[in-house]
């Protein structure tokens, strides 16, 4: 139990602390700006952050998150194939494969929609082994190579088990594009 609290505040202060220290720095030029936009369009991104589970429901679980999306398949509509994790209290986890979107509004925000389908470890909350994760997300590009991300799902099992509350969150991280 302990251990798992000292991951989450770990995770918390990784996700809050190095986005606020990249926005600290000196103001980007517009060369830099540019750059930035160009790199997350055509790099893979890797994320670290937390999501709050649960958040129209009674009870709220707080999971940490890695997600990988490759580089955009141009010959597939730009989608990039993408893997989640998500790992709670007790070991639980989830363990997704998907794709996703993103679209440049501006030099420094994209917007991005991604689905995956994958295996959840612990089904009593859910009711089923597989479950289907969708999502909108919203990054703010701090610079060439990284980013701060806000995410939006739902969790479901689309009714393949007998029991399919489903569940939505809201999330936090810290991109990386390489």
């Amino acid at each position: 139990m302990y251990k798992f609290i000292s991951i989450r505040l770990l995770l918390i202060y990784f996700c809050l602390s190095v986005p606020f220290q990249a926005l600290s720095s000196t103001q980007p030029t517009k060369e830099q700006v540019s750059s930035a936009y160009d790199a997350w369009v055509n790099d893979s991104i890797a994320s670290l952050g937390v999501n709050t589970w649960g958040i129209v429901d009674n009870e709220q679980e707080i999971t940490g998150t890695i997600n990988f999306s490759f580089a955009p398949i141009s010959q597939f509509y730009d989608l990039r194939p993408t893997l989640f994790i998500n790992i709670g209290d007790d070991s639980d986890g989830y363990y997704s494969l998907g794709l996703s979107r993103h679209f440049g509004l501006t030099s420094r925000w994209s917007l991005g929609l991604g689905f995956q389908a994958g295996y959840l470890k612990n089904v009593e909350s859910l009711g089923y082994e597989v479950e289907f994760y969708s999502r909108v997300f919203l990054i703010y590009h701090l610079a060439a190579d990284s980013g701060l991300k806000l995410e939006v799902g739902h969790i479901s099992n689309a009714g393949f088990g007998e029991l399919n509350p489903g569940s939505e969150n809201i999330g936090l991280s810290y991109s990386h594009y390489f």
